[in-house]
């Protein structure tokens, strides 16, 4: 519980450090925007807008199904709009070439770059969102390589650092896709929460990071910008750990008194099983000191043995009552008359009634459907000697663990090995259960 609350917080925090740094490197460009009015700042502050609302819903839901689209779409379109913008903006050729009057003052737009731009758009549909913001990030970085390295603009290379880093932690996220794998480690490898996530994260943080250097570079020296932006991180900071100190406050108190309800719920339901332990006890002594059980026995008169179990299961209300002699051989079963004969030689609490030792056990079973989960009591039937055992109990299903519900509001199951026998929890169709279900 914790880890998730922690990764939640974290997530939550680093999506909104990058929407800070996001907005601050649109602001510098729409303020050149509206200095200069050229096109290409507009597009690229547009750009960087669009990527700061993509980070604030991803924030605000980073799970829901339901947000996934705009946020996704939203991204790419940040994405692809800084690359329109970089498209319009010319290089800056060494001094002195024979291409720097024409650079200077002509730009052009290479009917093949408009072709790759509008596939790039395209692709921003696409459902893998991921791979579409790993390529555009690093076309973004790309270009920016194109400017500092082609040209002189060496105050570029943070930037295309940075969307270096976003591509390789965007192409990260990518391998999400494989997070229902049926291989467990990877499923929880690249799962939510998981190292994969853990790595993205990191690698995201760095990359903003370093853009967010970049931009403070430009940012210092106007006192306007400065201020403001220094007023929205402190604000957001003092929000974010305000929330969190009480966040973590009252789900720490909620934990304790969900513990403190749990370990209530625990004990009602091991007294339940108790109960029921002493109950199939008390009822096999009742059976196997009956005078009419012990001359029956000792008679061999199994339409009168049968008689008188049936007579014991519906007084004693249990859900089975068996009766063998010394042998372990069932004499009669008070459910269902045509089975005896059969051996329980296996059944550890009948072997110990036969060595006088009385034992009430929980014990597995395979059912037609699903294991099933019963509590026997086995006492011996006495008369000169060991004559036989009376063996009786419980089974816990469905029904007990509904009456177990009553009384705590707590959703129970029981599970026969490693699949659930009984449980309070329906199936998706709201009717039957779901039982039979590997954990």
């Amino acid at each position: 519980m914790w880890r998730a609350f922690w990764a939640q917080n974290i997530h939550f925090s680093l999506e909104v450090f990058v929407a800070l740094v996001a907005f601050s490197a649109g602001w510098i460009f729409l303020d050149s925007w509206l200095f200069k009015k050229e096109k290409k700042m507009a597009l690229r502050a547009g750009g960087f807008f669009l990527y700061a609302l993509a980070s604030i819903i991803h924030a605000a839901a980073a799970e829901e199904a339901l947000l996934f689209l705009p946020f996704g779409i939203a991204k790419a379109s940040g994405l692809a709009l800084i690359i329109w913008s970089m498209l319009l903006e010319p290089i800056q050729p060494l001094p002195g070439s024979a291409k720097a009057k024409v650079a200077a003052v002509t730009v052009t737009i290479p009917t093949e770059k408009l072709g790759g731009l509008l596939a790039v758009l395209k692709l921003a549909i696409a459902p893998f969102f991921a791979a579409v913001s790993a390529t555009l990030s690093l076309v973004i970085s790309t270009l920016y390589f194109r400017l500092a390295g082609v040209g002189l603009e060496k105050q570029q290379v943070p930037a295309f650092k940075a969307f270096l880093l976003l591509a390789v932690a965007e192409a990260v996220s990518f391998f999400s896709i494989f997070s229902t794998s049926a291989n467990i480690f990877i499923s929880k490898f690249v799962s939510i929460y998981g190292p994969l996530w853990s790595v993205e994260h990191l690698i995201k943080l760095v990359a903003f990071v370093v853009l967010g250097v970049w931009v403070w570079g430009y940012l210092r020296f106007r006192l306007r910008e400065e201020i403001f932006i220094i007023f929205v991180s402190v604000t957001l900071g003092v929000f974010l750990f305000t929330t969190l100190a009480f966040t973590t406050l009252l789900l720490q108190n909620l934990q304790r008194d969900a513990l403190k309800k749990l370990e209530t719920d625990v004990k009602v339901l091991d007294f339940a099983i108790e109960r029921l332990q002493a109950e199939a006890l008390s009822d096999a002594r009742a059976v196997s000191s009956n005078a009419d059980v012990v001359e029956a026995l000792k008679a061999g008169d199994r339409d009168k043995l049968f008689t008188l179990a049936q007579s014991f299961l519906v007084s004693m209300e249990t859900d089975f009552l068996a009766i063998t002699n010394d042998a372990a051989e069932v004499l009669v079963r008070a459910e269902d008359k045509e089975r005896s004969g059969d051996s329980l030689s296996d059944n550890l609490a009948v072997m110990n009634a036969l060595l006088e030792r009385p034992l009430v056990t929980v014990v597995k079973r395979e059912g037609v459907l699903t294991p099933q989960v019963f509590i026997e009591a086995a006492v011996p039937v006495k008369g000169s000697g060991v004559l036989g055992a009376a063996l009786t109990g419980f089974i816990v299903d469905d029904a007990f663990v509904d009456r177990v519900k009553e009384i705590t509001g707590l959703d129970v199951t029981v599970f026969g090995g490693n699949e659930r026998s009984a449980t309070t929890f329906l199936a998706p169709d709201e009717k039957s259960r779901e039982l039979g279900t590997l954990e």
